[in-house]
């Protein structure tokens, strides 16, 4: 994280993997609000370049868009509470994805905030074969690239900086990536297509993941895969 920093990055923070919360959210609420505080407290004196991202990914039954909402400024409250100009990264139900989002009515509440989606349409691409799911991922029988293929992208994109738009927020790719099974031309090509779909209409960015299941790093070799550079790089 100093390091991070001291190189002048943004760095997002957030609670990845919190399986008890998305599971038991009244059970965790209140060590959810210890927690933020605590981080809060440690990384008072970092300077406005690193953000905070109350939620990842709420999905499921137990997060409607109310609780989303609750959760989202339980977590703001407290830790501006410590660090009262700390910039909040925000994000919809169901997966932080791009239907959640327009579907969600946000508070009134949006000061010094933005808002992030995670992208990974269509999912029978980008999971396909994927090895955690087992017999449950995904086929996906052609290659990705059709002309349709780039405009589905195109309006996903629209719909997401039409909602951000609407409610005057800077709109954040929190979260996009192709999973290693899939052949590295194609991974390209998507990682390629949607990179640039969201930077046309003025949106950041951070690619899933580093050197996991849908990586740009190359672990053997000590190296950015050059495809998957030029990808997030090259115009």
């Amino acid at each position: 994280m100093s390091a991070a920093l001291d190189q002048q990055l943004i760095v997002q923070l957030d609670m990845h993997h919190y399986d008890d919360l998305i599971d038991r959210p009244e059970r965790e609420q209140a060590r959810f609000a210890s927690m933020w505080r605590q981080i809060a407290t440690h990384f008072s004196g970092a300077p406005e370049t690193l953000l905070f991202e109350p939620l990842n990914e709420p999905n499921g039954p137990n997060w409607p868009i109310s609780r989303v909402n609750m959760f989202e400024e339980l977590a703001i409250s407290t830790f501006r509470a410590v660090t009262p100009t700390r910039y909040a990264v925000r994000g919809g139900p169901n997966w932080n994805s791009i239907d959640g989002l327009v579907e969600w009515s946000p508070p009134a509440s949006l000061a010094h905030c933005g808002v992030t989606v995670h992208y990974y349409e269509p999912h029978a691409f980008t999971h396909q074969n994927a090895p955690w799911l087992g017999a449950d991922a995904p086929h996906f029988d052609r290659e990705w690239g059709t002309p349709a293929d780039f405009r589905a992208v195109t309006a996903d994109v629209e719909r997401a900086a039409r909602w951000a738009n609407l409610h005057h927020l800077p709109l954040q790719l929190g979260e996009f990536g192709v999973n290693d099974a899939v052949p590295l031309a194609q991974r390209a090509r998507w990682t390629r297509s949607v990179r640039q779909a969201f930077e046309n209409v003025g949106a950041g960015w951070c690619v899933w993941d580093f050197a996991g299941a849908f990586p740009i790093w190359d672990l053997a070799e000590k190296r950015f895969i050059p495809e998957m550079l030029a990808a997030l790089i090259d115009q």
